[in-house]
């Protein structure tokens, strides 16, 4: 496996690519750059990522619910209008 990988890397950074593909290789490895960029940035404008990872880690480390504090206002209000 690692040998596999060891000649991929060979062939991608290997110094005989010349003329016309090393123009395609620069070109694909811009367009793959500003892919990675536009998903990260994607990922970092969303919520998705906020609703994947943060939440879950906050309530496995406080374990409480994420918004405990939001609803316990309410249901204070709630049951205090009851008594």
């Amino acid at each position: 496996m690692s040998e596999i990988i060891s000649e991929i890397i060979s062939f991608l950074t290997a110094p005989e690519i010349s003329g016309w593909l090393l123009a395609a290789k620069f070109v694909f490895l811009f367009f793959a750059f500003v892919f990675i960029l536009i998903i990260v940035l994607g990922l970092l404008k969303t919520t998705w990522l906020e609703r994947i990872m943060l939440k879950d880690m906050v309530e496995f480390l406080t374990l409480k619910p994420y918004s405990q504090s939001k609803f316990k206002k309410i249901w204070d209000k709630i049951t205090g209008r009851k008594t």
